[in-house]
């Protein structure tokens, strides 16, 4: 038998560090010339609890960055993410469900670590007909902003002037209406109470204001005004201008934001001579969805058509195109038409993602009477909620 002594062990011990590490300590956790990991793992975590909760989940992104979906009660983990701060945001949640906290949380991912973020959400039961819908008719002789219930059932006038309000949109709270109105003597944009109440005018613009568009946080609106689109606060302070559009584009309208406030889709139009091969010649107007940063930068095409609604998940994007409803993936992929043409001039999807409600005529044709109609989100099972007396147009989903 062999014995080695204590000497002879340390010995042993010095050299195979030196085989091993070359000049560097032998306690020394990364080697010189081995480069350690650069990114993390974010593992995002949700919990919900109550009761109707959200079929199609939530959705994630980070940075402002594309969104990926999250089931409600489920875990997501994002690899690869560069060590340092980053912001993580869960939206989607529909009116419904509270998320205890800030929706978006400052997070510092450690080289080779994973970081951890919860989120907490408590729903209670929608109820009744799944909602309201706030709408347009001219069944009194005037057109005046009206409210039903997503079934159709008990519509209540909100607004009683000779002049016409109309284009309401519900605030993300759902406590307040904007909407668009000339009873000061042209068109400007006005606020009101969900109930009709406290209506006040926001805009003094020097041309027409009209189509407003709530921020997803609720501190802003967009509207159209002079062929573009301009962004104030709440309260109708801060004007800006947001799109400049170029000569060979005679307007930006319609804008809507997207659901995580990052992005504002907008149509744009452009007018100009048609001639056929038999030489009659008209005026053509061309309609293109355009995609804006909502600081004004970075606008690009995403469709042709107009008036784009975004998914509450921020994951589709649905519009007209050729009198009929479309609906796209909003990173521009698979787009399918999911009910042909009538005639509808806006489209509102419900809370949850599920329904969306549109204005038209079925059949479509000109004078027809138009109505406001419910359908799923890929075009079947359409209800028809108003049936007259006079034109119902215009619906806007309460959140």
């Amino acid at each position: 038998m062999k014995h080695v002594t204590t000497a002879g062990r340390f010995a042993r011990g010095v050299i195979a560090c030196g085989l091993v590490l070359a000049a560097a300590g032998c306690g020394d956790s990364t080697p010189v010339g081995i480069a350690g990991p650069t990114t993390g793992v974010l593992r995002v975590t949700v919990s919900t609890s109550g009761a109707d909760l959200p079929a199609n989940g939530y959705t994630v992104s980070v940075d402002s960055g594309a969104g990926q979906p999250v089931p409600v009660n489920g875990k997501l983990s994002l690899a690869g993410l560069s060590a340092g701060s980053h912001s993580v945001t869960m939206y989607g949640a529909p009116p419904n469900c509270a998320l205890s906290g800030a929706n978006t949380r400052a997070v510092n991912v450690l080289a080779g670590d994973t970081v951890l973020v919860a989120f907490d959400v408590a729903c209670t039961a929608m109820g009744g007909a799944s909602g309201q819908i706030a709408f347009v008719s001219d069944r009194d002789g005037n057109a005046e902003i009206y409210v039903m219930n997503a079934d159709g059932s008990s519509p209540t006038r909100l607004t009683s002037n000779p002049a016409t309000d109309f284009q309401p949109a519900w605030s993300p709270d759902g406590k307040r209406i904007a909407f668009t109105s000339n009873r000061d003597g042209k068109l400007e944009i006005y606020m009101m109470d969900g109930n009709g109440s406290q209506p006040t005018r926001l805009t003094n613009t020097a041309a027409d204001g009209f189509t407003p568009a709530w921020s997803p946080d609720g501190k802003k609106i967009a509207f159209t005004s002079m062929g573009e689109v301009y962004v104030m606060n709440a309260d109708g302070s801060s004007l800006t201008r947001l799109t400049y559009s170029p000569p060979d584009w005679d307007s930006a309208n319609e804008a809507a934001w997207s659901p995580d406030g990052s992005k504002i889709a907008l149509t744009r139009a452009s007018t100009g001579p048609y001639c056929d091969p038999d030489g009659l010649c008209s005026s053509v107007t061309d309609y293109v969805i355009s995609i804006v940063n909502a600081d004004g930068t970075g606008i690009h095409n995403f469709a042709s058509g107009s008036g784009a609604a975004w998914s509450p998940d921020g994951i589709r994007i649905a519009f007209r195109e050729d009198g009929g409803i479309n609906v796209r993936n909003a990173d521009g992929s698979s787009s399918r038409q999911v009910i042909p043409a009538i005639g509808g001039i806006h489209l509102a999807w419900s809370p949850d993602g599920a329904k969306i409600a549109f204005d038209g005529a079925i059949p479509y044709y000109s004078g027809a009477q138009w109505d406001i109609y419910v359908m799923n989100a890929d075009g079947s099972g359409v209800v028809r909620l108003t049936q007259g007396p006079g034109n119902n147009y215009l619906p806007a989903w309460r959140p």
